[in-house]
Order: C-alpha cells, then structure tokens, then sequence
C-alpha cells in the first residue's frame, strides 16, 4: 500500500477525492437503486472537479497515468 502511495504521491486535493470515491463505491453494497443513482452523480462530480484540478491548477493535460495510479491505489485499499 504505500508503494502505491509513493508511487502516486498525491496532494492534498487528490487523496481527499479518492477518499470520497471509495465512500460513494457501492458496486458490492446492497443498497436501493436511488442510492446507487446518487453514489454516481456524485462520482461523476467527483471525477470533474480532478479533472478541473490536473488541467486547471496543477497544468497537467495529459493526466491519465497520473489518475490511473490514484484508481489503483483506490482499488487496493477497497479490497
């Protein structure tokens, strides 16, 4: 697990949105269809307001290894 934090290295704007994806990852959780409706709006929000983040304030417009290393190291804590 830290391999994968150091390999991230996020900030703080980063980890705080991981850590609200894995809070609205409910694909293993039985919960009513209006949950899961609400969980993926807010995850869409989530990934645009990253995207907003890497383009925006920290200049980076080719991020996709960058958020590729923050969903592995979300995946490895959700198991």
């Amino acid at each position: 697990l830290r391999s994968k934090m150091g390999r991230w290295n996020p900030c703080e704007d980063e980890f705080v949105a991981v850590l609200a994806l894995s809070f609205w990852s409910l694909e293993k959780i039985d919960v009513s269809e209006s949950v899961h409706q609400l969980a993926e709006n807010y995850r869409r929000l989530i990934f645009a307001q990253l995207d907003k983040l890497y383009r925006k304030r920290m200049g980076v417009n080719e991020y996709a290894a960058r958020m590729g290393e923050a969903l592995m190291f979300l995946a490895s804590v959700q198991v």
